[in-house]
């Protein structure tokens, strides 16, 4: 198997373990470059064998109304290059025990900038209408939408300070 292959195995993989969840919204960060081009359509699959997973791939992620794929260097997610590593060199599949849990933690730096912080006081500022048959948009999804749009640029600019 090519390290190529894994990629699209371990997305794969995912889909499966998604299966039971709400079809909402789902964010893929993925540190392989080629496997979010191809996903994306920016570059062709040459090899057949890709050409198939990136196609098995693209009808699961189909399956999701809501969607985004978005590059993340591997720095921002070392527990799961340090679990790939393991595998690799195991030829096999890794266990993680109880006591690594904290240690994958500390690798994984994706929290950092995909969970937004403040230290300013934040208003909550709503309209108000006297008319029943107004819509009034709902605040919950605004927020929903906002912070996710937050994380996406936030690792973005983690990434772009790292260049």
């Amino acid at each position: 198997m090519t390290v190529n292959e894994a990629e699209y195995s371990g997305l794969l993989l995912c889909f499966d373990l998604l299966e039971d969840q709400d079809r909402t919204r789902l964010v893929i960060c993925d540190d392989s470059n080629l496997v979010i081009r191809q996903m994306k359509g920016e570059i062709d699959c040459k090899a057949p064998v890709l050409t198939l997973l990136t196609q098995e791939a693209l009808r699961q992620l189909g399956t999701w109304p809501a969607h985004g794929l978005l590059h993340v260097k591997r720095a921002w997610n070392a527990s799961a290059d340090s679990l790939a590593s393991a595998a690799l060199q195991r030829e096999a599949g890794v266990t993680v025990q109880e006591q690594d849990w904290d240690d994958l933690v500390t690798l994984n730096r994706l929290p950092e900038i995909l969970t937004a912080t403040t230290k300013e006081t934040t208003l909550r500022i709503s309209a108000m209408t006297t008319r029943s048959h107004r819509k009034v948009p709902n605040q919950e999804v605004l927020q929903e939408d906002a912070v996710r749009q937050l994380r996406v640029d936030r690792i973005r600019q983690g990434q772009d300070e790292e260049k």
